[in-house]
């Protein structure tokens, strides 16, 4: 199923579960509390304390919200759409009710007419703002006290997640609002920790504003506009974390443009006097953060990944990390729930990165394990049976954290099942041999590969393969980024043979801008380096799983013989390599011109950034190159992608006209 696993012998890749082992069909539940943790290599980042997580929480809670712990009546929070992600990524309600805070509302929350939800008014009750500095959070501040004689509270603090502009601070002393203004501040934090080391900016469209053809002043006006908004967001996350970073970039133009943006104002936020950077440290203890973009590396996101995490996002309906789905109760009923596949989960956080073949046998071994453990509360779950008194207390006695761990149990194998279920009916092993020979240039014997173009032909004349238009279209764009020499007739015969729409045509004709040259002879454009080497992946001894992201590559170099700076270059250059020649000219390691020397990172951190979104294969190399170097690496980006809100970022960059 997987292909053959190499240098291992016997038993099967992938044993068949139920959802109800051992007759146990349990509700899933999901409060935090603890959980078993068993190192499998599949769990979070082996760093130093604290965590981004810890840092953004701690900043939070002492900069703001504990500034409010003496309201004898309580706080209500007020957030826009980006701070309640902000805000939940490290606090639960529990804490903020612990903390005084009575209530969080979202005051850019719509109804489905498109209507803003309206709120009940709270006119003896403090309110504290948190929000973005745009029109609509400012707007939506102001029409809370637009009736001066019956406001939605009473005073209210201001607190910003970065500057606001003197446009938007002037429309605030100008309205009625501004005689309730007991306080305002900027706090600087403008991310979503989506893991302890991982975050996102919350930028799903910058892929299509960044990369999209500069074509008209509108356009060059939204990319100039994103490409500052990006560097600001940037910069909050050093201002969190207190450090003053050396920032490197690819020599590619997105990066280049926001690090150097970014560069200007963290000097600006050293000139401000508000203690940043918040403590002095050497060109040697001072970390590098290195801006990548998506023209590096347009092929990860389309690529079919079967570690646990990746395949969830690909093959299910998940949105913002909440899965909705149907199981059978205690009574056989089909029930509903809503859960979150984020950290909250111990058994998601330690699984998450897990090859599927080896994630449904370990299951089913820890299940049956788990069970065994706890035989008289897993007796209680059954129906009949003689049960004596003893063995009931002890049973109930521990029933809550048996069902809690149950259901998490519970949970993981109906997704295991439902992924195999997908996979097996779309045949995707068949897809994914194809799609890893064009991405690694070698078969599964690791032979050089000659024979793409007619292997893609007879995939896609196969009528009694269910391939959807979308794994069509992703087969495509995998062979136009990863062959050399393709003519353009073979191009549009390959378009009409797989049925492409019009509509979809768009996004394949876009990767123009990701720079991937569509035509045989197109002057001016380079592809992206193709593996040189199979055996790389998440887990190389499966032939469907042999190819791992450029980026791995380069963050490792980063971390051992170190970049050149030739195609990495510093914004400004350490002193160590300012005497030669200044940023972005090629300076070496040792200072020698144009030599492509590396250039090591430096500082106990590494903070990487990726313009344009990032793919969930990326974000688990991160973890992988971070245990084996124990290097501490903070992975952010615009944007998780999945590969369809990758094609639709495409489709966006350029409305183009249709080849056939």
């Amino acid at each position: 199923m997987w292909g053959r696993k190499k240098n291992e012998q016997g038993g099967p890749p992938f044993s068949q579960l139920a959802d109800n082992i051992g007759g146990l069909a349990l509700e899933p539940a999901f409060p935090s509390s603890s959980f078993p943790s068993t190192p499998l290599g599949g769990g979070g980042l082996d760093a130093a304390p604290p965590s981004l997580r810890e840092t953004v929480k701690k900043r939070l809670l002492n900069d703001m919200i504990r500034n409010f712990a003496g309201e004898a009546a309580g706080v209500v929070m007020l957030v826009d759409s980006f701070t309640v992600r902000i805000l939940s990524s490290v606090c639960k309600m529990s804490e903020l009710l612990d903390e005084n805070i009575h209530l969080v509302e979202n005051i850019t929350m719509k109804a489905p007419n498109g209507e803003y939800l309206r709120r009940q008014a709270m006119p003896a009750m403090t309110a504290v703002y948190f929000i973005t500095p745009t029109v609509e959070s400012v707007n939506r501040f102001i029409a809370d006290y637009r009736d001066k004689k019956r406001p939605m509270y009473a005073g209210c603090h201001l607190f910003f997640t970065s500057r606001l502009s003197d446009a938007l601070l002037g429309k605030i002393k100008a309205s009625s609002a501004i005689g309730r203004v007991a306080g305002f501040k900027e706090i600087n934090i403008e991310l979503a920790c989506t893991e302890s080391h991982a975050f996102v900016f919350d930028s799903p469209h910058s892929l299509a504003t960044l990369f999209a053809p500069e074509e008209n002043p509108s356009a060059t006006e939204a990319k100039v506009q994103e490409q500052h908004r990006l560097a600001a967001n940037i910069a909050t996350l050093c201002v969190t974390l207190g450090e003053l970073p050396h920032v490197r970039h690819a020599n590619r133009p997105v990066a280049t443009s926001v690090a150097s943006i970014l560069q200007n104002k963290l000097d600006e936020l050293t000139r401000a006097g508000i203690g940043f950077p918040s403590r002095v440290q050497s060109d040697a203890e001072r970390p590098t953060l290195l801006v990548l973009d998506r023209s590096c590396d347009p092929l990860s996101p389309l690529l079919h990944e079967f570690t646990y995490q990746a395949m969830v996002h690909d093959l299910l309906p998940v949105q913002e990390e909440r899965y909705h789905y149907h199981y059978v109760g205690n009574k056989n009923q089909r029930l509903d729930k809503e859960v979150l596949l984020n950290d909250t989960d111990p058994l998601w956080a330690r699984l998450r990165h897990l090859h599927i073949a080896d994630l449904g046998q370990l299951l089913h071994t820890e299940y049956t394990q788990f069970v065994a453990d706890h035989p008289e509360a897993a007796k209680l779950t059954k129906a009949g049976g003689e049960k004596d008194l003893k063995a009931m207390t002890e049973g109930l006695r521990g029933m809550p954290k048996f069902q809690e761990q149950s259901s998490r149990y519970s949970l993981h194998m109906s997704i295991t099942e439902e992924l195999m279920k997908k996979y097996r009916l779309s045949e995707l092993d068949r897809v994914a041999l194809l799609e890893q020979a064009m991405a690694t240039g070698e078969d599964a014997s690791a032979r050089p590969y000659r024979s793409a173009l007619a292997d893609l032909r007879g995939l896609l004349e196969q009528g009694d393969l269910p391939l959807s238009p979308e794994d069509k279209i992703r087969l495509l764009m995998i062979y136009l980024i990863t062959q050399e020499g393709i003519k353009q007739d073979e191009r549009r015969q390959l378009i009409q043979l797989a049925g492409i729409s019009p509509e979809d045509q768009v996004a394949i004709l876009n990767l123009f801008y990701l720079n991937v040259t569509l035509v045989q002879g197109t002057a001016g454009k380079k592809k992206p380096p193709q593996q040189k080497k199979a055996g790389q992946g998440a887990d190389s001894s499966y032939e469907v799983s042999r190819y791992a992201p450029p980026l791995k590559r380069v963050v490792e170099e980063s971390l051992t013989v170190g970049l050149p700076a030739s195609d990495y270059p510093f914004v400004r250059p350490p002193a160590a390599l300012s005497g030669s020649a200044g940023a972005g000219n090629g300076t070496s390691a040792r200072g020698v011109k144009g030599t492509g020397g590396g250039v090591p990172a430096t500082g106990r951190r590494l903070i990487v950034i990726m313009l344009g979104g990032a793919s969930y294969s990326e974000l688990r190399s991160m973890h992988e190159v971070s245990r084996a170097h124990g290097r501490e690496i903070l992975f952010g980006a615009t944007a998780m992608l999945t590969p369809q809100t990758f094609l639709l970022g495409l489709k966006d960059m350029k409305q183009l006209e249709a080849l056939v």
